[in-house]
Order: structure tokens, then sequence, then C-alpha cells
């Protein structure tokens, strides 16, 4: 069986991130029942982030403790632990705040079974509950990045070999995290692979406190919120 070990930065946003979990155990049955067994590995930074997890997830495969600033250390330190402390075949990069639809299991099975190094989706749907608006985001030739980080595949050879002399993350930042990584990664030879997805199957839940806020992405192609809503329930079970 193909371990694919799924690493979570989490810091507050208890509402998203009861979400993000039960999202993520739908998938994790999903991809079960396809011979791939995926687990989940937190970075924390506040012990009550942690009782929460156990309390709405469960024990997770890992967790490890890393201050949440500069993010690019509390990254770097998740992923050393993830690699020294699993068996895992591959990485998959999650953020608290998203969840991933049962329309990406076959992209993701699909570069599993090539042994891809680098992999991900360029679209991702932004939707922010508080003004219930919705947009598609899709990365273009003009952007900086290739791949957003939700929902990077790397392998374990990629990984070990960013850490072998040095860091994924080498640049201290708590922005632009990804474009670092991808470019760390382009270094070591193992250029950033788009799946090439008809339309996006993560969904980002935008709140108040992220990175980047709903309103960087507002002029994206507007969706309809209220149906986008309803595939959320598909996998999640949301309070009224």
């Amino acid at each position: 069986m193909v371990n694919v070990c799924a690493w979570m930065p989490i810091y507050g946003r208890h509402d998203i991130l009861k979400i993000s979990l039960a999202g993520f155990a739908n998938m994790q049955e999903r991809w079960r029942a396809e011979g791939v067994n995926l687990f989940l590995f937190v970075a924390w930074s506040e012990l009550e982030d942690l009782h929460f997890v156990l309390k709405n997830y469960g024990l997770p495969g890992g967790v490890v403790f890393a201050p949440n600033t500069p993010l690019s250390t509390k990254h770097n330190t998740l992923m050393r632990e993830a690699l020294n402390s699993t068996g895992a075949d591959f990485f998959l990069q999650i953020g608290s705040d998203d969840v991933f639809l049962p329309e990406g299991d076959e992209l993701y099975f699909e570069a599993i079974d090539s042994r891809a190094h680098n992999v991900g989706c360029d679209s991702i749907y932004f939707m922010h509950p508080e003004s219930e608006s919705a947009v598609v985001w899709k990365y273009g030739k003009t952007d900086a990045n290739k791949l957003f980080g939700a929902g990077r595949l790397f392998s374990r050879e990629a990984v070990e070999l960013a850490f072998w002399d040095g860091v994924l993350w080498d640049k201290k930042a708590n922005r632009s995290l990804d474009f670092i990584s991808e470019n760390r990664l382009i270094d070591l030879g193992f250029p950033p692979c788009k799946f090439g997805e008809d339309a996006p199957y993560i969904i980002d839940i935008k709140s108040g406190v992220n990175i980047w806020g709903f309103e960087r992405y507002r002029n994206g192609e507007a969706v309809d919120y209220a149906e986008l809503k309803n595939r959320l329930r598909e996998v999640v079970t949301l309070e009224a």
C-alpha cells in the first residue's frame, strides 16, 4: 500500500478547521478504498489548537510543535519531522482551511502510479462565508507561481533531496511560501507539473484570518455560492 502524508500547519480558525478536518476524514476513507494510506501530520503552535484537532478528528499520524513565525520555519519543522518519522512515499500539502472534492482523487492516484515528484493544480475555489461569495481563481502564464500550494504532491525523493543539504523553504518568510519552495524544487531538478484539471477540486474557505484574504481574489470568476456550498456538503456535514 502506498503511504501519503498530508501535512497541515494549524493556527486558530477553529470553525473552518473543523470543516477541513471533516473533509480530510472523508477523503481519507475514499483513498483507503483505493489502496492508498492517507494520514495526517500537523504542526501546532498553540496547545488549544492541538486539543481541538484531538477532539474533532482524533489522533493524527503525527504532530510536532513549531512557533507560528516565521511560517517558513514552521513548514520546514513540519516537513523535516514528517520525513524523518514516517515512511511516507509522498507528501500532500493541505491547508487548515481546505476541503478536497472527490473529482480530484483520480488525478492523485495517476500521479502516484507514475511516481511524480512535484505535481498539483493551477485552479481553486475561494469561498467566503461572511459575504456568501465564491470565485474560481486560475493561475496564468504571467503569475509567479505555477501551482497552488494547496494540493501539491511531493515525492519522498524530492523532499529528501531538499533537506539533504538544506531546507525546502530556504528563506525566512511569512508570505510567498509556495513560490519559495517551488523555486527550491526547480533548482533541485523537480519542476512543477500541472494536473491540467478541467475544473477546481479544492475549496479554500476564507475568513478574517488568512495570509491572503478573500479581497485579493475578489476579481476571480464568480461562481454560485449556494451551489458550491452544496458541493461542500457532499463531503462535509455543515451546521445550519
